[in-house]
């Protein structure tokens, strides 16, 4: 069983519960995992790019695919414009790839 609290970002003045109004950059090129919740196989949350995303609820993703979910860390696919061929990430809680140059950072 898992609780939690949640006091809403418009309440506190921000637009997004993870970023304040000025930090929310464009993130069409970036994936940005802020949170991970997970119970189980089939019941987990992850927020992206400011999303909160669930395994009934993953349209808000696009282009992107979320392959696996675990406890620890989240994979996902998705298929360049300029490519035919999957790419496959795996990020944990506060990294962010970047798809075009192919870096992964710890945020701030």
């Amino acid at each position: 069983m898992w609780a939690a609290s949640i006091i809403s970002p418009k309440a506190l003045g921000y637009p997004s519960l993870f970023q304040k109004h000025d930090e929310i950059v464009s993130t069409k090129n970036r994936i940005s995992l802020s949170a991970l919740l997970y119970r189980d196989t089939s019941h987990w949350t992850v927020w992206i790019n400011g999303q909160k995303i669930t395994p009934d609820h993953q349209d808000n993703l696009q282009a992107v695919l979320i392959e696996e979910v675990t406890s620890q860390e989240v994979t996902f696919s998705w298929t360049p414009s300029n490519s035919t061929q999957k790419q496959i990430i795996t990020l944990r809680p506060g990294q962010t790839m970047d798809i075009e140059d192919q870096t992964k950072t710890e945020d701030q």
